[in-house]
């Protein structure tokens, strides 16, 4: 099972919203790790969006509500890893890995929240995606809920997804076995 990690930045500076989407999307000034990158978009901030334009769309949520003025955290980051077996599973396609990050990502969307996705492909941390989600929501103006219960639900959530891939990973790798 993949496991999600709330990466447990306080993330309450000015700058917060673009060092965290600069970071997941491998795109800060002199990036020494662009390699990683195996692909990134999101929810509510426009999928095929520069990574400017997505912080942008953060900012104009959190100023709409005032946030910005306001202490706390700005926006979430969270990680989900996948292991290599289950990789594996998937018929170790990329096209479906970035298939279960979009929807992870809708996840967020679907409870009201703007989030960017960026899967990376590291050698001593293998395959994994970042997650950098709105800390308010486009709906409410309220700040995402960062429990435990919170994470645990979303882990559940997001290993679901990976499940229903496990089949559909596996069809698309017999079915090239047989040409």
């Amino acid at each position: 099972m993949g496991k999600l990690i709330n990466i447990k930045g306080k993330y309450k500076n000015t700058d917060a919203v673009s060092n965290v989407i600069k970071y997941v999307t491998r795109t800060r000034e002199n990036e020494k790790r662009s390699n990683e990158l195996v692909t990134y978009g999101g929810t509510g901030v426009g999928n095929y969006a520069s990574p400017e334009i997505m912080e942008q769309r953060f900012n104009i949520v959190q100023n709409l509500y005032g946030i910005n003025y306001r202490k706390g955290r700005k926006v979430l980051h969270e990680v989900f890893s996948i292991t290599d077996s289950e990789f594996k599973k998937i018929g170790s396609d990329m096209g479906l890995v970035k298939q279960i990050a979009l929807e992870m990502c809708r996840e967020y969307f679907n409870e009201g929240f703007q989030a960017v996705y960026a899967v990376h492909w590291e050698e001593e941390k293998r395959l994994h995606i970042h997650f950098a989600v709105n800390s308010v929501s486009f709906v409410t103006g309220k700040k995402i809920d960062t429990s435990i219960n919170s994470n645990d639900r979303r882990g559940e959530k997001f290993n679901k997804i990976m499940e229903r891939y496990y089949k559909a990973g596996k069809a698309s790798f017999d079915s090239t076995a047989d040409m």
